[in-house]
């Protein structure tokens, strides 16, 4: 007989039973269809175990010869509840029948559950739990070896860490290496756990794979060769791969940076270039903070040291370079020509190279630019760094403060040394306090504790940031006492979500119109708008950490504090000129709730104008070189907020600047121009005293700011009936043809919201897309037709339902919220690394949506919707804790088990509109909208071009930039090459008019690349398809081929057959 033979008879002992036990069974199975799992089947299955001589051999022997133990597919089964009844059973009486637990029932019970279930690891670890299969565990190593000779890692790694056998693998080539080339990361991630030796030895060999002189590619491909791995991922052998999943174990794992010397070289050399951009490029580096983070990037390394020279001989800086080559005492026959030159010419100073070097040294400031500056008297910045100052803080700083600005600073970090929290600004009307965490550290938790209750726990105090629930975090994570405050909710207001919200809702217009080229969402721009200078960001990139701070960080980090406030003041004033409900929106954003006067939503809205404010009095102290955005600068009002200390007195100084008018702006252009007959359309309302010719903003620091911060800091809605018949959103051809598209049951001249609160799904479309403004706006005229705002559903509503659930055993099916549709090439969403067949189903259907691989806790998958605002999918049954960082009612727990239920369960929920021309508009690779249309002739010339490229490059097709990445999605496959339909002419011919972005000539034919020159993935289609579609359409973003195929018919009559909407 074979080995085969023998070892399946030694099994037939383990797994065979007399007809006694038969009739028995078939008795169990008859309970079972009747009642499934019941008291009835509980006791039968319990009088059995308390009469087999050997309980676990019966029970084993039972478990096999269940009817459903050969196709169990999930905990429901008879199986599963057979071996959960014998697990409760057996748990008091371990001791009584320990004897019968030999090495041999142990090695039967793996392999028999093994041959049926391998990919069954609930059932192994609950058997090997009952079983002990960790007392003999070296007896399953052979069986783990022979399942790595046969190529299957994933079940090996699975069972090796269920056995606690990592430590037979220590050796990455033998199971890790082929994992990680299989992109199977989740994997790894079980088999390192709780294994320290196994995490510093797998990183250190992924380490030297990146050493100097190493070609990463070269080797992997050659251990590929030669062991036969099968399903490689082929883009992971490159450098940066496996550099990022370096830098993600050491984070992860929490290892020592000095496991990893050659990935922390290849960053300072990164970094030292990065640092030259930013001096010699962009110039928003000061000579000291240059300095300063230099001498971090390169530390000791003598090369980087070397090659710093080089770097500032390229960028015509030679004194510079004799100042780093006299800093580092770098021998001078290693110096470049130029540097000696220089050193020649200024012998005579050779003692002097620092100061020479600065003499003469760019700085970033001296090219005429005008940068905001602090207001604040030098004295009213006030550094934090011992306990006797941080008490007196506590005791007075906050008195009487109902509103600050929360800023925090740390040093920048190059390494995998994760950067650790330097100062926290708190900015009040009078002062700036900063905090210095570097030097008090955790020293003094009972003060850190008392700042945790008087600031961040009290409602009463609005913190205002930027980007504020970020900065919570790190505060959080900083600093052991303050670990439990909240991230956001009411106290807490974001100016960049309040930005956002007021341009994209309200048509916001800024005082300033600022640079066109500088477009990024920074504080500095916001500044910016509103007050014509940007910050000057020279000190943000700098050491933090070293000690005294320079004057020149001291006040930058007080401005980038105090700014906050001045920048909310002028929000506040600009919303009151333009009947913005400004306290509404704010409490919006804190998700304070409050209630509305109902308005006649049939009445024909009145047209009124504002009191124009006496222009006599209009004086605002414009700062020097600013382009006002209109020909005079709008006065500050203190919206909402009123000090009786502070009302008399107020002279605000104002130069009237002249600039081109624009037209068919809802402001008015020239307070000396009072003719509202040039404003046609422009629906203004009287308010009820706010605006009766007092001056609103003090350009004077002593009273800037005190009629804001004397109000109580939570942004309340007061009952004076300001609101009660306001029109808040008056542009009324705008929504009129909007709302009449839309069906809405809405008046059309009616530009209201029913005081209601709406949300723009449309804000910040496809933030990973690299799209252009012109983008943007020709993706919003195709969806005019659909109304791109949402209501917002009451927010106590909101709670009861929230409470329902957490008050619920296990969470229902939510109802469907009581939404207006929403398209669904609208909506953006975040899948957690447990729904990538969902994901996939919903780029199917045009959604943007965004899969997080290897997010275990979540996390990730939740900081990233809040960043980018988006909707968070999970399964994870404690999503609640998730409230850190967004609102529950933007996280919903998918019920569902299927990716098809799962599809049907979301688009009810939310109530998600999917059209026809949605099927497909979206990349499935890259979650990208942006095609191109490429019709055969074209196609043909590409397939030239594409060979010859690879005949240059020895028949090797060089990978895009984008594989180069480990956060694939695995789901994604090479199923979205669909066949040709036969007949697609006839069945679907909607392809141009789908809702994605489809454009003309834009491939580079020579270089076979898109626009963002991305490779064009010509070697995935198949050469049939090549030579018989007439037309095919290529994602910009990642150079992926589709075509009108069967797949797409597939799609229209499968699942979502009836969940398309006809139009």
């Amino acid at each position: 007989m074979s080995r085969r033979q023998d070892a399946d008879m030694d099994l037939l002992f383990f797994s065979s039973i007399d007809e006694a036990t038969k009739m028995w069974l078939d008795t169990l199975h008859r309970m079972w269809a009747l009642w499934k799992k019941c008291d009835g089947v509980s006791k039968t299955l319990t009088d059995y175990f308390e009469t087999a001589p050997n309980p676990y051999l019966s029970t084993l022997r039972i478990l096999v010869n269940v009817s459903d133990f050969d196709h169990m597919t999930n905990s429901k089964s008879l199986a599963f509840a057979v071996i959960e009844e014998f697990a409760n059973w057996i748990e008091e009486r371990k001791e009584g029948y320990k004897e019968f637990l030999v090495p041999d029932l142990k090695l039967a019970a793996f392999k028999l559950v093994r041959q049926k279930h391998m990919k069954q690891m609930l059932l192994i670890k609950k058997i090997s739990a009952i079983y002990d299969f960790v007392e003999h565990k070296d007896i399953f190593l052979q069986t783990i070896k022979d399942m790595i000779q046969e190529k299957e890692y994933k079940e090996a790694a699975q069972y090796a860490a269920i056995l606690q056998l990592q430590s037979h693998f220590i050796d990455p080539k033998i199971l890790l290496l082929p994992l990680i080339l299989q992109n199977k990361l989740q994997i790894v991630d079980e088999f390192l756990t709780g294994c320290p030796e196994v995490q510093k030895a797998l990183t250190t060999y992924l380490d030297n794979l990146i050493a100097p002189g190493q070609n990463v590619q070269i080797i992997l491909e050659q251990f590929i060769y030669t062991n036969d791995i099968p399903d490689v991922k082929i883009s992971l052998t490159q450098v940066r791969p496996i550099t990022k999943l370096i830098a993600r174990l050491i984070k992860q794992y929490n290892l020592s940076p000095d496991v990893c010397p050659h990935l922390n070289t290849k960053r300072n050399e990164g970094a030292l270039q990065f640092l030259i951009h930013k001096r010699y490029v962009d110039g928003s580096l000061n000579i000291a903070s240059w300095r300063e983070m230099v001498r971090e990037a390169i530390g000791n390394d003598v090369k980087l040291q070397t090659e710093l020279l080089t770097m500032l001989v390229n960028t015509n800086d030679e004194q510079e370079g004799l100042y780093w080559a006299r800093e580092y005492e770098i021998p001078k026959d290693e110096w470049p020509w130029a540097i000696v030159h220089i050193e020649e010419q200024s012998a005579q100073m050779v003692n002097e190279g620092a100061s020479t070097s600065r003499g003469k040294t760019r700085e970033p400031n001296e090219d005429n630019v005008n940068y905001h500056i602090l207001k604040l008297p030098r004295e009213n910045v006030k550094l934090v760094d011992d306990g006797r100052l941080f008490e007196e803080f506590l005791d007075n700083g906050l008195r009487d403060v109902n509103m600050v600005g929360i800023d925090l600073e740390w040093k920048p970090s190059f390494g995998t040394k994760q950067p650790e929290l330097a100062l926290m600004q708190v900015a009040t009307a009078d002062n700036v306090y900063i905090l210095d965490v570097t030097t008090i550290g955790n020293k003094l938790p009972e003060l850190w504790n008392e700042l945790g209750l008087i600031l961040f726990g009290n409602k009463d105090i609005v913190k205002i940031g930027f980007g504020v629930a970020q900065d919570m975090t790190v505060i959080r994570n900083s600093l052991p006492a303050l670990s439990s405050i909240k991230t956001h909710g009411q106290g807490y207001l974001d100016l960049m979500v309040l930005w956002r919200k007021l341009v994209e809702e309200y048509n916001f217009i800024f005082p300033y119109k600022g640079d066109p080229n500088f477009t990024n969402k920074s504080l500095s721009k916001l500044v910016e708008l509103c007050f014509g200078q940007r910050l000057d960001k020279s000190d943000q990139f700098s050491n933090w950490e070293l000690r005294p701070l320079r004057e020149s960080q001291i006040i930058y980090a007080a401005l980038d504090a105090y700014c906050l406030l001045e920048i909310y003041n002028v929000l506040a004033d600009y919303s009151a000129d333009m009947d913005i409900p400004f306290e509404d929106i704010c409490a919006e954003i804190q998700y304070i709730p409050h209630a509305h006067t109902k308005t006649n939503v049939n009445k024909f809205p009145q047209k009124k104008y504002p009191t124009m404010p006496n222009k006599d009095n209009e004086n605002y102290r414009m700062n020097a070189g600013a382009s006002p955005k209109y020909g005079t600068h709008r006065p500050m009002a203190k919206h909402g907020y009123h000090n009786k200390q502070n009302d008399q007195g107020r002279s605000v100084h104002r130069d009237l600047a002249n600039d081109s008018r624009h037209n068919n702006q809802r402001r008015y252009d020239n307070y000396d121009n009072h003719d509202r007959s040039a404003h046609n359309g422009v629906i203004r309302v009287v308010n009820d005293g706010r605006h009766n010719d007092q001056r609103r903003y003090d350009e004077n620091h002593d009273n800037y700011n005190r009629d804001r911060t004397a109000h109580s800091g939570v942004i309340r809605v007061l009952n004076d009936g300001r609101h009660d018949d306001q029109r808040r959103y008056n542009h009324d051809n705008y929504n009129q043809n909007r709302y009449a598209n839309a069906k809405m049951n809405q008046t059309a001249n009616d530009g209201r919201y029913d005081n209601q609160r709406r949300y723009d799904n449309y804000e910040n479309y496809n933030r990973h897309d690299t799209q252009s403004n012109r983008g943007n706006q020709t993706r919003r005229d195709n969806y005019n037709r659909y109304d791109k705002q949402s209501k917002w559903e009451d927010i106590q509503g909101k709670r009861n339902i929230q409470t329902r659930q957490n008050n619920a055993s296990r969470p229902e099916p939510v109802q469907r919220r009581n939404l207006d549709p929403i398209p669904a090439h609208t909506w953006r969403v975040v899948c957690d690394s447990m729904l990538g067949g969902l994901s996939s189903k919903l780029r199917m259907c045009g959604i943007d949506c965004i899969h997080v691989l290897f997010d275990q806790g979540g996390d990730d998958s939740a900081r990233l919707a809040m960043r980018e605002n988006r909707i968070l999918l999970t399964r994870n049954k404690s999503y609640e804790r998730f409230k850190q960082y967004l609102p529950l009612e933007n996280c919903y727990r998918i019920i569902a088990d299927t990716p098809d239920n799962q599809l049907r369960e979301v688009l009810h929920h939310f109530g998600v509109v999917i059209t026809q021309n949605d099927i497909f508009s979206r990349c499935q690779i890259c979650n990208c909208d942006e095609f191109v249309k490429v019709p055969k002739k074209l196609m043909d010339d590409l397939m030239q071009s594409f060979v010859k490229i690879i005949r240059k490059n020895n028949y090797r097709v060089l990978p895009n930039r984008v594989d180069k990445t480990l956060e694939t999605d695995i789901d994604s496959d090479s199923n979205d090459d669909f066949e040709i339909v036969r007949n697609s002419n006839n069945y679907f011919t909607n392809s141009e008019h789908r809702t994605w972005r489809l454009s003309m000539d834009t491939l580079d034919v020579d270089a076979c690349t898109t626009r963002y020159h991305m490779r064009i993935q010509i070697d995935k289609v198949p050469l049939n398809v090549l030579k018989n579609v007439q037309t095919f359409y290529i994602c910009e973003h990642c150079g992926k081929i589709y075509w009108d195929g069967s797949h797409l018919e597939r799609a229209l009559n499968g699942v979502i057959k009836d969940l398309i909407v006809k139009q």
